[in-house]
């Protein structure tokens, strides 16, 4: 059984980081093709804004 100190220094495998690449890119491509023609017909600021750097956040990982 592993303890939380062995488990904190468990590395991914080429394999578990490629496919975590692929979801995380592939969830971005999503947002550029849906949202991004979208950013320049919206008056207000605050949501443009928002359009505007919501493919950019971290944290998708």
């Amino acid at each position: 059984m592993l303890d939380m100190a062995e488990v904190g220094v468990m590395r991914y495998t080429k394999r578990q980081y490629s496919l975590q690449v692929a979801v995380v890119m592939a969830i971005y491509i999503l947002l550029i093709f849906f949202e991004w023609p979208r950013v320049g017909s919206v008056t207000n600021p605050a949501l443009k804004a928002v359009l505007a750097i919501l493919p950019a956040l971290p944290g998708w990982s």
